[in-house]
């Protein structure tokens, strides 16, 4: 027997966890947007490696939710 109120919760949680990954992805971008001069290439470069990062864990989180029966939710932390 399935524990639908236990399954709300995880979902609820995970979906928690995916707006703080979108929250993430948002900082990141406007933290490699705001740095000028050549001198800040490289930090760019790696900023943009931390943006891949975060959007694969946030399709990651999506599809465990999706495999759950929820909807992922579009909001940002």
């Amino acid at each position: 027997m399935v524990d639908y109120t236990l399954l709300e919760e995880v979902i609820r949680g995970l979906n928690i966890d995916l707006s703080w990954e979108y929250a993430a992805i948002t900082q990141y971008i406007q933290h490699a947007a705001s740095l000028h001069g050549a001198q800040y290439f490289a930090v760019i470069e790696e900023i943009e490696k931390h943006i891949e990062e975060e959007k694969n864990h946030a399709i990651t989180i999506s599809n465990m939710i999706q495999y759950l029966g929820g909807v992922p939710t579009i909001e940002v932390a």
